[in-house]
């Protein structure tokens, strides 16, 4: 059922699409790199293109940064992670979805956790698809969002 949701979804946001680059253009949104005994935690959502992504979303009006990482981690995967262990690890303009139009202004978060915690979609019309990956064999479809994360990552490191 996810899946036929899944396209339904991305068939409107297609139909859609002038008008939600309008609304995304510029919008400021978090993104949680969340690791936990060396796998990294992706999902799929229902629109856009689909592609493995962290968890994230945008930030509501009078929400920090950090407050919207946190909501949104929890909302999308169900982790409830304490404020403390979220590291901002930098910022980024990022066109959606490999185009050069629109641009968002995504804060990343890393998020280490000792061990890989159950993890469910409380939205399951939006989050299609929730998994741990190995670090050595992330899915081919990769959002451009895990790999600024992870280029962020590197120059701390």
């Amino acid at each position: 059922m996810n899946k036929l949701y899944g396209w339904l979804v991305k068939i409107i946001y297609s139909l859609t699409w002038p008008f939600t680059g309008l609304i995304l253009h510029n919008s400021n949104r978090v993104r949680v790199y969340v690791m936990s005994e060396g796998k990294l935690l992706l999902q799929k959502t229902s629109y856009s293109s689909q592609h493995w992504s962290l968890p994230g979303g945008g930030i509501s009006k009078k929400e920090s940064p950090l407050m919207a990482a946190k909501r949104e981690l929890e909302e999308e995967t169900g982790l409830m992670v304490d404020q403390a262990q979220f590291k901002e690890i930098g910022q980024a303009r990022v066109p959606i979805s490999g185009r050069s139009w629109p641009v968002m202004n995504i804060t990343y978060y890393e998020v280490r956790l000792p061990k890989i915690p159950k993890v469910n979609a409380p939205r399951p019309l939006e989050i299609i698809d929730l998994g741990w990956f190995n670090l050595s064999n992330l899915p081919a479809k990769l959002s451009q969002n895990v790999r600024v994360a992870q280029k962020l990552l590197d120059k701390e490191h």
